[in-house]
C-alpha cells in the first residue's frame, strides 16, 4: 500500500473495465456535463482559458486550475510535475469537455453495483450537490467526505484515500 499519490494502492490488481463491479469517483467532473449549477466557483472562469490558443494564457489557466485543486498547496516540486502532465492534455480535449453530453449518465450511475464518491469539503471545481446527485441516483453508493481537502483528496489525504480505495476494491 502506498502513502504517495504517485504509487497506486492497487498495483497488481486486475479489473474488468467492460463490466465493473464497482466504481470510485474523486471529485468527478459530472457537473461539466450536467450543467453549470453543479460547477464550483473556480470552474467557470477557467473553462475557456484552459483551451486558449495563446500558450501563455493556457499555462496560467492550468496553474490557476491546479492551485484551486488544493486546500493546502502541495510541495513546489509536486506542483511543477502536476503542471507538466496537466499541460500535456491536448487543447482539443479541453475544448471538447464543455460540449460533452450527459445522455445516459444518470442510468450509468444508477446501475453500478457499488460506488464510492470521494469529495473534499473545500472543493472549488465542483459543488457538493454534484457528488450528492450521484449518491441519490444509486442506493448502493457511499460518499466519503474529506475535511480540509479540495479537488484532490487522493493527494491531500493519500493514506486515507488509499486505505478506503483498497477496502472498496476488496468489496
Amino acid at each position: 500500500m502506498s502513502d504517495s499519490p504517485y504509487q497506486p494502492a492497487l498495483e497488481g490488481h486486475r479489473f474488468n473495465v467492460y463490466r465493473p463491479d464497482g466504481l470510485t469517483l474523486a471529485a468527478a467532473g459530472y457537473g461539466v456535463v450536467s450543467g453549470p449549477e453543479l460547477l464550483g466557483q473556480a470552474a467557470p472562469a477557467q473553462r475557456e482559458l484552459l483551451s486558449s490558443l495563446d500558450l501563455a494564457t493556457r499555462t496560467e489557466a492550468y496553474a490557476s486550475f491546479l492551485a484551486d485543486c488544493f486546500a493546502v498547496p502541495p510541495p513546489e516540486s509536486d506542483f511543477r510535475r502536476m503542471l507538466v502532465f496537466n499541460g500535456m492534455v491536448p487543447r482539443e480535449v479541453q475544448q471538447a469537455v464543455p460540449t460533452l453530453g450527459s445522455d445516459g449518465l444518470d442510468e450509468v450511475w444508477a446501475k453500478v453495483p457499488r460506488l464510492l464518491v470521494s469529495w473534499g469539503d473545500e472543493e472549488r471545481h465542483t459543488r457538493f450537490e454534484m457528488s450528492h446527485r450521484v449518491i441519490d441516483l444509486n442506493p448502493a453508493a457511499r460518499m466519503s467526505i474529506y475535511e480540509g481537502a479540495a479537488h484532490a483528496p487522493f493527494h491531500e489525504r493519500p493514506e486515507r484515500f488509499n486505505r478506503e480505495l483498497a477496502a472498496f476494491a476488496k468489496g
